[in-house]
């Protein structure tokens, strides 16, 4: 986070009105865009966290890594747990 601040600052005092700081600023969200989906930075989500979430990285049982997001605070390293998938690599724990 601290790295894409240092990109950020600059655009503190951005004039909307002039086209230049309107296509920076534009740029540096479309690339910080580009590392977030490419990093798989994208199921990292403070409003998650505010709700009760927590994420974790893990591994399924057939050793593939795959995002987890839980309640728990705590998972054990031999935990098993229930998991609806949304994407290739991130779960969602189902609760009953």
């Amino acid at each position: 986070m601290s790295y894409i601040v240092t990109y950020l600052v600059p655009f503190l005092d951005v004039k909307f009105t002039e086209l230049d700081n309107v296509i920076g600023l534009g740029i540096i969200f479309l690339v910080l865009g580009i590392l977030y989906v490419n990093l798989n930075m994208v199921y990292i989500n403070p409003v998650l966290n505010l709700v009760g979430f927590h994420i974790f990285d893990t591994r399924t049982a057939d050793d593939r890594p795959m995002v987890l997001i839980t309640r728990r605070s705590f998972l054990a390293s031999n935990a098993q747990v229930q998991v609806v998938l949304f994407g290739d690599y991130a779960g969602l724990e189902v609760t009953k």
